[in-house]
């Protein structure tokens, strides 16, 4: 093993979290930063710019290929479990839907972790978040609508207007600049990243060097030649709820037993890393349109004429372009609190299932999202070794309340269905189909059909207690010092929104954390 590196910080994983961790502590011009990521620079790839082109990324090298164990909620299927592995991680692959949520939807991280993750406080970092990010023009509304999604927020508001509904239909904001996606590396690092801040792509971390319970550093590389760098004040892990937990585990912080079990040396005895993985789920409710054409899946010369010269048409869609988020009735088998904002639909142009297969047909899917999921799952390792994934279990749908959700959702997709003007362009359900209305035949159909909706979190859960946490409030592992965590993997729970801005938000947080307190 060689040793030739030294920096004050080494953040781990290049994504949305890590990328605002490097801006934020590099500020500091005295501050030697390094950022480490396993994948390679992608963001000038056509099909990274390209927002309607996400999907084709998922079999790409750019993802790192997860998938789940066979999950007994979704009768027995494993589930893609996409991760980015580029500069701007998952920012680089994923739906670019930027959703700050509310801040009652932050009170479970104050009972988890105390007054400093109170709402406000939340809310005061989203603002600046949002501001920095509004003054590089790296978020911002489409500037177009499909038909049938506008047909959407028509009939879900006027539903609402009748009160027959209670919610608000909206558009997604997007991470994009003028039409074309941009990555966190992009929005806060730019084409000119500072002197004080060095980026090593294609780099893996095998993992953190850990001496007398205080972090030291990390090993990089392939098997026992590998390169030994050194941080003077804080490692921080921003690698994702999957990587995070496992990158612990092999540096010996872990469930004791677990460690034992893959030769590993128990550093810091930590029975919560792991636990408590959670994600959204969502159930595509798709229905056929009376449109001679579907979206398409590939591109014709105007498209493609249209999106060199002015980044608009398809090609400039993130597919999700609209949706909302809605309360279960009055009359809903749930308790109160389970029904405010239970509903967040994702509203695509598109066959959910099968675009963008060549033969995907003309259709419109509302994707029926439970927004504050009660399953758990967790992360183990299969081996010692950080190439061979890690097992992946999020737990979908052993909470009966989930299941329920769901149920409830897709009456209320078919209620909007039935709206005008959106009715006036459907010809046909298509999934769950109109003959499947009993409560058995949709549960059914929801354990064989629902998705990932790629929020995977709460893997090393933030908490006070070492013992059911592994992140105290300020993001410090609990047992090691100078070993930080700032990703997903931290969220108590999951907030009612796509995961982007909080990821953001929480990274941002812990950056100033660990420079003030480098400064004391």
């Amino acid at each position: 093993m060689n040793s030739r590196s030294t920096f004050d910080y080494i953040i781990v994983g290049a994504g949305s979290a890590g990328c605002v961790l490097a801006a934020r502590l590099a500020a500091d011009a005295s501050a030697r930063v390094l950022l480490i990521e396993a994948g390679g620079d992608h963001r000038k790839r056509p099909d990274v710019q390209r927002p309607a082109e996400y999907l084709r990324l998922q079999e790409t090298s750019l993802n790192w290929n997860y998938t789940t164990t066979a999950a007994a909620g979704l009768s027995g299927r494993k589930m893609i479990c996409p991760r980015g592995r580029m500069l701007g991680g998952s920012s680089g692959i994923n739906a670019m839907i930027y959703h700050e949520g509310e801040p009652d939807d932050f009170a479970s991280w104050q009972q988890a972790a105390g007054d400093r993750w109170n709402g406000s406080a939340i809310e005061n970092t989203m603002q600046r978040l949002r501001a920095e990010l509004e003054a590089t023009g790296s978020v911002e509304s489409p500037t177009e609508i499909s038909p049938g999604c506008r047909a959407f927020l028509d009939a879900a508001n006027s539903a609402c207007a009748e009160n027959q509904l209670h919610g608000t239909a909206e558009i997604y904001n997007r991470t994009t600049h003028r039409g074309e996606r941009q990555t966190a590396m992009q929005a806060f690092l730019g084409n000119s990243p500072p002197a004080n801040l060095t980026i090593r792509s294609d780099t893996t971390v095998q993992r953190i060097k850990i001496q007398d319970q205080q972090a030291t550093g990390v090993i990089v590389g392939d098997g026992a030649d590998g390169e030994a760098i050194t941080a003077s004040r804080a490692v921080i892990l921003a690698a994702g709820a999957i990587a995070s937990p496992q990158l612990l585990m092999l540096s010996g912080v872990g469930p004791r037993q677990q460690l034992s079990e893959h030769g590993i040396t128990t550093q810091v005895d930590s029975p919560a890393v792991g636990e408590r993985l959670v994600d959204h789920l969502a159930f595509p409710v798709i229905f056929a349109t009376r449109d001679t054409a579907g979206f398409p899946s590939r591109w014709s010369m105007r498209d493609l004429a249209r999106w060199n010269h002015l980044q608009r048409g398809p090609i400039g869609s993130n597919l999700a372009e609209v949706g909302g988020f809605f309360d279960l009735p009055s009359d809903s088998a749930l308790p109160a609190p389970l029904r405010h904002r239970a509903i967040q639909f994702h509203v695509t142009p598109t066959h959910y299932l099968r675009y963008p297969a060549d033969d995907s047909p003309p259709a419109i899917t509302l994707a029926v999202t439970g927004s504050q999921p009660l399953s758990r799952g967790r992360v183990t390792l299969r081996s010692s070794q950080i190439g061979d994934s890690p097992n992946i279990d999020p737990g979908y749908l052993t909470a009966t309340e989930d299941l329920q959700v769901i149920v409830e959702g897709v009456a209320m997709a078919r209620q909007i269905a039935r709206q005008s003007p959106l009715a006036n362009r459907i010809d046909r359900e298509l999934l769950p189909g109109e003959k499947r209305s009993t409560p058995e035949q949709l549960e059914r159909s929801i354990r064989k059909f629902s998705m990932t909706m790629y929020h995977p979190a709460g893997s090393c859960s933030m908490g006070t207690n070492p013992s059911s946490s592994v992140v105290d409030p300020q993001l410090r592992v609990h047992g090691v010092e100078d070993l930080y965590i700032a990703d997903a993997s931290i969220f108590p729970t999951l907030p009612r929104a796509n995961s982007q801005a909080t990821v953001m938000m929480v990274a941002w947080r812990a950056a100033d954390t660990i420079a003030n307190r480098s400064a004391s």
